[in-house]
């Protein structure tokens, strides 16, 4: 089961370094002494990795380069295990599925604390794994329980629609989602039970919040065996991390890929440069360009942190 707390001593994150010129890096600050610190550009690209064990997001200036975190946001006060992150691009605001408390945080760019908390009121258990926003202002969250929970996006919390429950899911199993230009909703599954299980991706729509029928679309597609994070690009190919980086030209079931020395959870992708970033657990993050799969760089991990979610700010 992927949601295991992890906690490992400084040395041993420094000993499990991912390598290469771009890994040399100097020692993360202190999640005291980083949490006073913003120096991050209220213009140009930034990128978010969310750390699952410490409740905060580390931010970074430009591509990733073994830099340390020009600001970190969030503390224990305001986020809880944040996983999946999401970028509103036209507002800037970062969608945070905050895995902990069963909601979802919004914060502005540059603003250290949420200005906004999205809350699943159908008394459901949910523990939020990913979230996204469509062009209709939905917002659409995934939870490890097997729901769909989608607001109307407002202020105070939105308008909270309702929770859905997704088809031949497994409990605890990670799920990711993504909206097409078209707003079409994909998330990855699970069929076959505990005992034959396959990875399947489904879709559906949701207008204003209402989601309908959910449509299999494929499954026991060699390559697809565990993803780990989706998005769409800006020629509308789904693409997913998936121990290696899958284009999906839907709906063909055979991707165009490239290799990933260093695979992750969680992912985005810049359309203004082309590049793709995979949080990378104890290893911090990577950044990819794409499609040919050329490592960028990347960056380490928070001292004992899983990092869990990427996002980026064009």
């Amino acid at each position: 089961m992927r949601r295991v707390i992890i906690f490992f001593t400084a040395l041993v994150v420094a000993g499990c370094s991912i390598g290469g010129p771009s890994a040399i890096a100097p020692t993360p600050a202190s999640q005291r002494s980083l949490a006073r610190i913003y120096h991050c550009p209220t213009k140009g690209s930034i990128v978010y990795v969310s750390d699952y064990n410490n409740d905060v997001i580390n931010i970074y200036k430009g591509n990733l380069a073994g830099q340390a975190p020009c600001g970190q946001i969030g503390s224990r006060t305001s986020l809880s295990a944040p996983d999946g992150l999401y970028i509103q691009v036209k507002t800037h605001d970062l969608y945070v599925a905050n895995g902990g408390v069963s909601s979802v945080k919004v914060f502005h760019r540059g603003q250290l604390v949420p200005y906004n908390t999205y809350v699943d009121q159908s008394h459901q258990l949910v523990q939020f794994m990913d979230a996204t926003v469509t062009k209709d202002g939905t917002l659409i969250a995934t939870s490890t329980d097997c729901t769909l929970s989608t607001w109307i996006v407002g202020p105070n919390g939105g308008t909270f629609v309702g929770n859905f429950t997704m088809k031949h899911c497994q409990p605890s199993y990670p799920t990711y989602v993504a909206a097409d230009k078209n707003d079409t909703i994909y998330y990855d599954g699970q069929i076959g039970g505990m005992f034959n299980p396959h990875a399947a991706l489904f879709s559906l729509k949701c207008p204003l919040g209402a989601c309908g029928a959910q449509t299999r679309f494929f499954w026991d597609v060699p390559t697809f065996s565990y993803p780990t994070g989706m998005a769409f690009d800006a020629a509308g190919d789904l693409l997913v991390t998936n121990g290696q980086g899958d284009t999906f030209e839907l709906p063909n079931p055979k991707p165009k890929f490239f290799p990933m020395p260093i695979p992750g959870e969680g992912m985005a992708i810049n359309v203004r440069d082309d590049h793709w970033f995979v949080a990378a657990d104890i290893d911090g993050a990577a950044e990819y360009s794409y499609p040919n799969g050329a490592l960028v760089g990347t960056v380490p991990a928070n001292s004992n942190g899983y990092m869990a979610g990427v996002a980026v700010d064009p």
